[in-house]
């Protein structure tokens, strides 16, 4: 997708919690979720990692050293999950995450 993407297209989730793994979006029948942007806050140090129901989707993830926030954004977005599978976020560290999340099923 790219900037022209319909601003009724665009979804929003809430990112919230403390789980080692946090279910941010559910799957959807056939479709991928395609990650536009994020804002994600955390309360300590460690990581969190977007997954694909299990698989890592962006690396090594999100590195927080102390307490804050990392945001990113792109029209044409960020990264996506299989079709079929939920969007996740691992938690290992179990922080207490904050945040939200724009995305569109495609």
């Amino acid at each position: 997708m790219n900037v022209h993407t319909a601003l009724n297209e665009r979804k929003y989730a809430e990112i919230t919690g403390n789980d080692a793994s946090i279910e941010a979006v559910a799957a959807v029948t056939g479709k991928r979720i395609r990650v536009l942007a994020f804002f994600v806050s955390a309360s300590g140090e460690g990581a969190v990692i977007f997954e694909s129901d299990r698989k890592a989707l962006n690396g090594a993830g999100l590195q927080f050293a102390a307490a804050g926030g990392q945001g990113f954004a792109s029209t044409d977005g960020l990264f996506q999950t299989d079709v079929g599978e939920a969007l996740n976020l691992d938690n290992a560290s179990t922080l207490t995450l904050g945040g939200h999340i724009t995305y569109i099923e495609v």
